[in-house]
């Protein structure tokens, strides 16, 4: 019984000991969790941007981080409270990437997608075929400023841009240049089409990439106007001239020219006669172009005037022509700028060398030129054997050798009185024409003129007729009785639009006659063709506008209206220029011009004396008087031979008035354009009227053109007596065609 009872005690005690033990802790913490609560996908344009990822994470866990990584360079992602994502702008197409966000083993996928470049609209997108470097120290810029001209390959259009490279460079380095890091600049840019479209790129902005070196550059231009329009431009060549001067010789040469070239100006352009010679080794091609491998010196000589031979040449004055670097044009002086040396590459289409000469003379025989130039410190002694001599016309533009007879149609002159022979003859500026003029006076297209400036006795002060007799033509301009001045009397046909010259020359010798009965027979020779032109008027009603004037000064009448004139202002164009206290009186000075885009039509002129505060502005309404208060525009008047104040003209320099009161309203429109609008009266009291609107351009616009220094100087008259000035009708001066954007007179195709 007892070994029972401890048996069954035995037996209890694990259980006791069980029922005691207390139940062990299990420690449950719980995993991080990462969720994304915002878009699976981020959606970009183009121009890129910013954006955010949201998410929340539970149970985080001491000592781990959150991380945002993607392998795209151009997306960049940034861990915080929210993932900051920033996406470079695209310049190619669509593309797509993946940002990774993590927490220890928790991650998610965030897809980024953006748009591909939109494509820019461009108002013109072109391929350019040639390049031309213009060295802009002859403008007073750094060699390290490069004016490159691109040509399309028809030369219809025209880009120039101005680049600006490191200090101390003269050759353009590739590399990317916009408006904004001071590498373009935009004022120096400029686009035509042809004659009839032009573009400037002041207040725009832009990017040129350009690539290459000096033996082949590629140029890539995307520029915007002021106006928002967009333009791309691209090339890929050489560029003629980029090293100034190109291979120049480093060594003395002695060259012998066979070939002379000329084209004789006479006194069209200055004072003296201009004889402009090319001396070479291949000559001129028939149509007037350098040729390919050819050496040219070329020579812009001005001395007494040559004789002309039985066979048309005129021969070059003996005597020693002394370099001038300032071109006076004075007597016996080879001129600076029309003046140099070029060396062309083989095929014709480049200069291997190019250079204005640094000094010296030229030497003319009866049978010889002997020319000794120096270039970069390098003398050349080139030599020509052979008679000096120039035909008459040759590469001159003066249009066909062959003879012509034409029946006038139309007979009309403006009458000048003795304002520039004062008591001795009376001046006509007689015109013959086969359309005559249009309905506002002008010129027609397609239209043939001949002008005679001719001096007649005094006979007639109501001009009511051109007194008959014979007048000459007169070479010498003296403004004799029964004589016609060359340098005003012209022959030219205009183009199909009215506003250039497809044929102009003069008449150099020959008689003008005029019948008792109206009649007029006009048999001259030409001075740049050599052709001889016969022009009949068979009689009826010759028009005569009264241009005459008692002369000028402050008695004086400059106008030549004759009548009220509503100025057609809506193809042109405002310049202004800011000259500060110019009076000083306390305004602030503003001079505005408006003229016609191709030349030919209304100009107007306004000299305003804003507020004392007006430095950025000419906003206001302007009183034509001479109190040089504020917010008052000064009369027109003369001074130092150029039209100052407030006037009207026309481009040949006859048509003419100054404002002498009424007033001009200047208005601010709100979008970069501005209002003109004036009513006004001139010295003989017509009316004058008109209106403008557009956007304003600054007058560097203008002077890179016209090559004015001031709008206060833009319109020169030729005075007598301060009599109205009279002005020959302004030919395309061959000698300037391509000046724009190269330094040489010589043409390559």
């Amino acid at each position: 019984m007892k070994l029972n009872r401890l048996f069954m005690m035995l037996l209890a005690l694990p259980l006791a000991f069980a029922a005691c033990e207390p139940t062990p802790h299990v420690d449950e913490t719980p995993d991080p969790v990462l969720t994304l609560t915002s878009a699976e996908t981020l959606e970009f344009s183009a121009e890129g941007g910013q954006a955010e990822i949201a998410y929340t994470l539970a149970n985080p866990v001491e000592g781990t981080e959150l991380t945002a990584t993607c392998e795209a360079e151009w997306v960049k992602a940034v861990a915080g409270d929210k993932v900051r994502v920033t996406v470079e702008a695209n310049d190619g197409d669509a593309r797509e990437a993946k940002i990774v966000v993590a927490y220890g083993e928790q991650s998610f996928d965030v897809a980024v997608k953006q748009a591909a470049k939109a494509a820019k609209e461009y108002l013109f997108d072109e391929e350019m075929a040639y390049a031309e470097r213009v060295d802009l120290a002859d403008y007073g810029f750094p060699g390290n400023y490069y004016l490159i001209g691109f040509y399309s390959a028809d030369n219809t259009m025209l880009f120039g841009a101005v680049i600006v490279g490191p200090e101390g460079e003269d050759i353009l380095a590739a590399g990317t240049y916009t408006s904004d890091n001071g590498g373009l600049m935009m004022e120096g840019f400029e686009f035509y089409v042809g004659e009839t479209e032009e573009y400037f790129f002041e207040g725009g902005s832009g990017v040129a990439v350009v690539g290459g070196d000096i033996d082949g550059y590629t140029f890539d231009f995307d520029l915007a106007d002021s106006q928002g329009q967009n333009f791309h431009f691209t090339y890929e060549g050489t560029v003629v001239n980029m090293k100034i001067g190109g291979n120049l010789p480093t060594e003395d040469v002695v060259f012998e020219a066979t070939k002379l070239d000329g084209i004789y100006y006479g006194t069209k352009y200055s004072d003296t006669y201009n004889y402009y010679l090319n001396l070479s080794d291949l000559g001129l091609s028939e149509d007037g172009y350098a040729q390919g491998g050819g050496t040219y010196y070329q020579l812009d000589l001005y001395g007494v005037e040559g004789e002309v031979d039985a066979e048309g040449y005129i021969h070059v004055p003996a005597g020693t022509y002394v370099f001038d670097a300032d071109d006076t044009m004075a007597e016996w002086t080879l001129g600076n700028y029309y003046s140099g040396y070029s060396k062309v590459n083989a095929e014709g289409t480049a200069y291997d060398a190019q250079s204005l000469y640094d000094g010296g003379q030229v030497v003319v025989t009866e049978n010889n030129i002997t020319v000794t130039v120096i270039i970069a410190g390098v003398q050349h002694t080139v030599t020509y054997n052979g008679e000096p001599k120039i035909y008459v016309g040759e590469n001159g533009g003066g249009g066909s050798s062959e003879n012509v007879e034409m029946e006038a149609n139309y007979a009309y002159a403006n009458y000048f009185g003795d304002q520039y022979t004062p008591g001795y003859a009376d001046n006509y500026y007689l015109f013959l024409s086969d359309v005559g003029l249009d309905a506002d006076g002008y010129e027609q297209a397609n239209g043939t003129y001949y002008r005679f400036d001719i001096y007649a006795p005094i006979m007639d002060t109501n001009a009511t007729k051109i007194p008959a007799g014979t007048y000459t033509v007169d070479m010498t301009d003296s403004g004799s009785l029964w004589t016609a001045s060359l340098s005003y009397s012209a022959y030219f046909i205009l183009d199909e639009y009215g506003w250039d010259y497809v044929t102009n020359d003069y008449p150099a010798s020959g008689t003008i006659v005029v019948g008792e009965d109206g009649t007029i027979v006009a048999e001259v020779t030409m001075l740049m063709s050599g052709a001889t032109h016969k022009v009949t008027f068979n009689g009826g009603n010759i028009d005569i506008y009264d241009a005459s004037s008692s002369g000028g000064g402050d008695d004086g009448i400059y106008s030549t209206l004759l009548g009220d004139l509503n100025c057609n202002l809506s193809d042109g164009n405002l310049y202004y220029e800011y000259y500060g206290d110019w009076y000083e009186v306390g305004y602030m000075n503003w001079m505005i011009a408006i003229m016609p885009n191709d030349g030919a039509g209304d100009f107007v002129q306004f000299d305003l004396l804003a507020g004392p505060s007006s430095t950025d502005n000419f906003v206001g309404e302007y009183a034509i008087n001479d109190s040089l208060e504020g917010f008052t525009a000064y009369p027109g008047y003369i001074d130092s031979g150029y039209m100052s104040g407030c006037w009207y003209y026309t481009e040949d320099g006859v048509t003419m008035a100054p404002f002498v009161g009424g007033s001009v309203e200047v208005s601010d429109n709100g979008d970069g354009t501005i209002t003109v609008e004036f009513d006004v009266w001139d010295d003989l009291g017509y009316s004058v009227t008109g209106s403008w609107s557009g956007t304003p351009r600054s007058a560097a616009e203008l002077q890179a053109v016209t090559r004015s220094s001031s709008l206060k100087e833009l319109k020169s008259v030729s005075m007598n007596n301060a009599a109205p000035a009279k002005s020959a009708i302004v030919a395309k001066n061959p000698k300037a065609q391509t000046r724009s954007f190269t330094k040489s007179t010589l043409s390559l195709r």
